[in-house]
């Protein structure tokens, strides 16, 4: 009896250490699947759920290619949690780390996945489902009335998207529905040619009522704080964006949306992409481009199993090398500057590896950039530049080989989600390209300034490197010069007061050198004399 008890509680123990090694293994199994799950939606450049399962595994393979990029590498100064952001006292070592920290708003991913979910069903019933002269749908058994915003947009692809962006945050905000005339003013892309929007955008879909309120681009940059009437959620009716601007940081500072702007969206850090992925995936056949640029870039086939591949940096540069604005074509030694700077930013144990994209202005530009990396990196260097298409006048809409056509639009979103897909970007102030590219990734980006008399459009930024500076966020700029600009306004005591002491947004610091100093933008540039 003695015995077979004995033998009992052995056989337990056995039976107990089994099901711990078990649990173990299937543990480590688990965690070693969720590792690489975890970094191909890390990377992937449209994380949003669609309307379809062939779309669904479509944007799952384009995950997995974009997995082949790097895991994130945090140097020991950045070691704090990889959801914390540096603070403006940390040294510069810690803010060249968070080039390559986690993407930004990760935290409030479930949040915002909801209610995006929630206002693409007002979406589709005010757009779709609406009867002509109606006065209200029902949302989830709630009535909604029939309100929009219709953006009408000006210049270039950015600056179109970063209005559409913005204005769909205003739309979730506010109970209304929104639309865009993607074409306004001559513009030669087609939206439908560069995305698969997950709910209906064009203008034209509806007959919209009279707008009640029409929201200048200069309104939207200046007295929006202070106008609380155009967008009460219950208030006017239709409103029309006109313009380029993104006022997603207008939208969270506003005094009458901030609370609403919490409760939907948790914070501002990360929200463009959000809102960019969810509701903007690109175009089939544009993705795939993108897929296979992205495997030239790295060295692998399209198709190639990019998760178990070898994982070098990716560094995505772009250069505005124009002489319009106040931007001079760089020389050979700024070119030079600006290629070892890229370098530089990346761990000295990762850069014999590294691979880089180029994205710059002109034929002539794109040469001396081939020629400056070959030169830095030795014959042997892995640099992508894309074809360009040609500059010329008389541009039709479907020529194929001008950059002012539909192509034109194609391969400029191309060279965007290229850029964003890198893990480190190297940038050009007061370019919205580049401005887009970073917060299209979520990340932090580094902009190269071969001078301090170009104008800045971010007012709080660190120096890593000489003449590179990190910015304090990754969200594009607010209003190009929103602390000047709550100077002159009479709302603006009352907008810092609401948004906190600590806030870098309403409360600019300045750029902070190498060497401790400080200046505010506006002071080292030229033409900077007023509110742009």
């Amino acid at each position: 009896m003695q015995v077979t008890r004995v033998c009992g509680r052995a056989r337990r123990r056995v039976a107990l250490i089994c099901c711990m090694i078990a649990v173990i293994g299937y543990t480590t199994l688990s965690y070693s699947r969720g590792v690489h799950s975890n970094r191909a939606v890390r990377h992937a450049p449209a994380a949003a759920p669609v309307a379809s399962a062939a779309e669904s595994r479509a944007n799952l393979h384009a995950a997995v290619r974009y997995a082949t990029m790097a895991a994130p590498v945090v140097s020991a100064a950045a070691s704090r949690e990889n959801t914390s952001l540096p603070t403006l006292d940390d040294p510069p070592e810690v803010w060249r780390a968070s080039l390559l920290a986690p993407e930004a708003g990760a935290e409030h991913a479930q949040l915002r996945r909801t209610t995006f979910e929630h206002w693409a069903k007002l979406q589709r019933a005010l757009v779709v489902d609406a009867p002509p002269g109606g006065d209200a749908v029902e949302v989830d058994g709630q009535p909604v009335a029939r309100r929009f915003v219709v953006v009408r947009p000006c210049c270039q692809l950015c600056n179109r998207l970063r209005t559409l962006v913005s204005s769909i945050a205003l739309g979730i905000l506010t109970d209304r529905a929104v639309l865009i005339d993607f074409e306004a003013e001559g513009y030669y892309g087609r939206l439908h040619d560069l995305y698969a929007p997950t709910v209906p955008l064009d203008a034209h879909l509806v007959a919209t009522p009279k707008p009640k309120a029409a929201l200048s681009w200069e309104f939207l940059l200046h007295g929006f704080l202070c106008d609380s009437a155009a967008v009460q959620r219950g208030g006017a009716g239709t409103l029309e964006v006109h313009g380029a601007p993104c006022f997603l940081h207008a939208l969270h500072l506003h005094p009458a949306l901030s609370g609403r702007f919490r409760e939907a969206f948790g914070g501002p850090e990360g929200l463009f992409a959000a809102i960019y992925r969810h509701f903007l995936p690109l175009e089939r056949s544009l993705q795939a481009r993108i897929d296979a640029s992205f495997a030239s870039l790295i060295g692998l086939s399209p198709g190639a199993d990019a998760v178990h591949a070898g994982r070098p940096l990716t560094v995505g540069v772009h250069v505005r090398n124009g002489g319009d604005f106040r931007s001079a074509k760089l020389s050979a030694i700024e070119w030079a500057r600006l290629a070892r700077s890229a370098l530089e930013l990346l761990p000295i144990e990762r850069r014999a590896a590294a691979v880089f994209f180029v994205a710059a202005d002109g034929a002539a530009s794109r040469e001396t950039a081939r020629e400056t990396f070959a030169n830095l990196l030795g014959s042997s260097a892995r640099v992508l530049l894309l074809p360009g298409l040609a500059k010329r006048t008389g541009c039709k809409a479907d020529d194929a080989d001008c950059t002012v056509s539909r192509e034109g639009a194609r391969v400029s979103l191309l060279e965007l989600s290229l850029l964003a897909a890198c893990n480190v970007r190297v940038l050009s102030p007061m370019s919205s390209f580049s401005e887009m590219a970073a917060a299209v990734s979520a990340r932090r980006a580094a902009y190269f300034h071969p001078d301090l008399q170009r104008k800045f459009h971010y007012e709080t930024a660190v120096e890593v490197l000489p003449r590179v500076f990190v910015p304090h966020s990754v969200e594009m700029p607010a209003s190009i010069a929103l602390g000047r600009t709550l100077d002159a306004l009479t709302c603006g005591p009352a907008v810092r007061a609401a948004a906190g002491a600590d806030d870098v947004w309403t409360r600019p610091r300045g750029l902070i050198f190498l060497n401790g100093s400080r200046a505010m933008p506006h002071t080292l540039a030229r033409k900077y004399a007023s509110i742009d």
